[in-house]
């Protein structure tokens, strides 16, 4: 009889390597980065200051996501959520985006 035992660590953000406060102009275009370490590999999901999920512009990088957004409008500043999930849970990290030039 054989076992196979899996283990599973639940993410953790990897600070060093994940924005935590970004500026911008308006009219410019960032790139949000998160990265996070577990086992399984986590899955990311972005959202909107409103709680808006953003599924456009959201790319897979190694251990992690990053997301493009444009700073337009007043809705577009503000704390963005990334959300790292794998079988063991979840965490969530706040990037806050500031307007420059204000």
């Amino acid at each position: 009889m054989r076992f196979l035992l899996l283990l599973s660590d639940e993410p953790e953000i990897i600070v060093g390597e994940t924005n935590v406060t970004v500026g911008s102009w308006n009219g410019n275009a960032l790139t949000l980065r998160c990265v996070a370490k577990g086992e399984p590999p986590a899955k990311f999901q972005w959202f909107k200051p409103d709680g808006q999920q953003l599924t456009s512009n959201v790319f897979t990088i190694k251990d992690g996501s990053t997301v493009t957004i444009q700073t337009i409008a007043p809705g577009d500043y503000g704390k963005y959520k990334c959300r790292a999930n794998n079988t063991a849970g979840f965490i969530e990290h706040h990037i806050t985006v500031n307007q420059w030039g204000k």
